[in-house]
């Protein structure tokens, strides 16, 4: 997906592009949900609202199935998951918004647990829980099934993605890895230190502040992701 507003679908094996949706919007984000459905969120451009839609594949062709528009989204969707084991994904938006969407694009539940834009969303490896990252400073971890928040992380800097190591018992505690950092155009305006503003945090559910951080990103960190192992993560920035 892409600022060109196309979806481009691949084979892994050849490296060769197999399907193409054209004029859908600036996309911002795209999952793979179950039985060959994907789900995307665009933002809109022109005359083209913002919108999330569901996608199935078959044959090598994109068909569009069912999708919602602006203006009955909450606000512009900025990023979507979708659990691979059931008919509902969670999508996170601008306004500081978390939904719950059944796959005929109908609301389930909303929940805006943040003030500022929800930039990034991951799900745990089991599919049971979602944390939402977002420009307020906070990861806030829900409970997929209802959106029910089990807990919420605070930090000193914007983030833009947060992951969470695999959890052996639902009784353990979340262990969350939170990345971001302020935008140097932002720093300039603010007067605020750069200081390890990009080093990645890590917290762990009942800890008072981090238990860990990791430097090395010079810059605002947009993207980590936990090894379902837990033997390490990786970071984009």
């Amino acid at each position: 997906v892409g600022a060109d507003q196309r979806l481009l679908v691949w084979e892994c094996a050849s490296g060769k592009q197999i399907a193409e949706a054209a004029d859908l919007g600036i996309l911002k984000s795209v999952c793979w949900g179950p039985d060959g459905k994907l789900v995307t969120s665009s933002s809109g451009f022109a005359s083209t609202p913002a919108a999330l839609s569901v996608w199935r594949l078959e044959d090598g062709k994109l068909t569009p199935g069912p999708s919602v528009t602006a203006p009955a989204l909450p606000s512009k969707p900025l990023q979507v998951r979708w659990p691979r084991k059931i008919e509902k994904f969670v999508s996170g938006h601008e306004g500081g918004e978390v939904c719950l969407w059944n796959s005929s694009c109908e609301l389930l539940k909303k929940v805006q647990p943040h003030t500022a834009r929800v930039i990034g969303i991951q799900l745990s490896i089991d599919f049971e829980m979602v944390v939402s990252a977002s420009l307020d400073m906070t990861a806030r971890v829900f409970r997929i099934s209802d959106l029910k928040e089990r807990a919420c992380f605070t930090v000193d800097r914007p983030l833009n993605d947060a992951a969470m190591f695999p959890v052996g018992d639902r009784s353990d505690p979340i262990e969350v890895l939170c990345a971001g950092g302020q935008d140097a155009r932002d720093v300039a305006i603010s007067n605020v230190s750069t200081k390890g503003q990009f080093d990645i945090v890590v917290l762990v559910e009942g800890e008072e502040g981090p238990v860990q951080t990791f430097g090395g990103h010079f810059g605002p960190v947009h993207a980590v992701i936990a090894l379902p192992d837990q033997s390490g993560f990786v970071t984009g920035g």
